[in-house]
């Protein structure tokens, strides 16, 4: 396990943080980073796109907003919500969540973090959108 401090998180390459942090999305062995503020973890940090770190860094700044404790109550509530309400298979309800949608439909903008408005994850939260995302690219296909 490598940690590297950068601007205003800690960077750990960590393959089984990765996996263990992924598990509840269904799709662990595909994952590639996670976000737990004030951490980005990574499985290869050479290997990773720059979409996926402006993915994962727009999570931490979704938690930060949301003082780290709302922004968890935030993901229980969605994911319950997805899993029982909905009936939603875990990966489903994964990209069914606001923060997702925000992070995903935001992470080829790399201007976002610069524009981005306090709690803007309610936008997402209120207005839910289907897409699917090439994993290879990073391109956000609306459904």
């Amino acid at each position: 396990m490598k940690i590297r401090f950068r601007k205003w998180y800690f960077l750990v390459e960590s393959p089984r943080l990765v996996h263990l942090s992924a598990l509840p999305t269904g799709k662990s062995k595909e994952a590639l980073a996670a976000a737990c503020w004030p951490l980005l973890i990574v499985k290869d940090e050479k290997g990773i796109a720059v979409w996926v770190m402006n993915h994962e860094k727009i999570h931490l700044r979704q938690q930060l907003s949301l003082l780290i404790v709302g922004s968890l109550v935030l993901w229980i509530i969605e994911y319950i919500h997805g899993r029982i309400f909905l009936r939603l298979s875990a990966y489903e309800t994964y990209l069914h969540m606001s923060g997702e949608q925000e992070a995903y439909l935001n992470q080829n903008n790399f201007n976002y973090l610069q524009e981005r408005r306090l709690f803007a994850q309610f936008h997402y939260f209120f207005h839910k959108t289907r897409f699917s995302n090439n994993r290879d690219t990073g391109e956000i296909t609306l459904l």
